[in-house]
């Protein structure tokens, strides 16, 4: 069983690194869980989106604009990154919880 990390709280301004923030190397598949009132955008990449996410465009939960959105708590507010994947970049407002999975 993977060891507990603190919820990190996302501050709304800049994409965050979440490979950095939990010290969980990219590529290792983990769980993405929105515990905030308001949707969490994720993307997947070497380097984060050059802008922030537009709120008004809550219709791209597919990732058609680069990103997918964490829809808040208490909806199923989680997304599961898979192996392999490239660095784990979140905008947004409050805390969310990562664990390996």
């Amino acid at each position: 069983m993977a060891d507990t990390i603190n919820n990190i709280i996302l501050n709304a301004q800049d994409w965050q690194d979440m490979n950095v923030a939990t010290g969980i190397p990219a590529g290792t598949e983990i769980i993405i869980q929105n515990q905030t009132t308001k949707h969490i955008y994720a993307y997947l990449g070497t380097t984060p989106p050059a802008n922030a996410p537009r709120p008004e465009r809550k219709e791209n939960p597919d990732g058609s604009e680069g990103y997918v959105l964490i829809p808040p708590f208490p909806a199923i507010n989680e997304r599961i990154v898979t192996a392999g994947e490239n660095t784990v970049w979140l905008f947004g407002n409050g805390p969310i919880n990562i664990q390996e999975r």
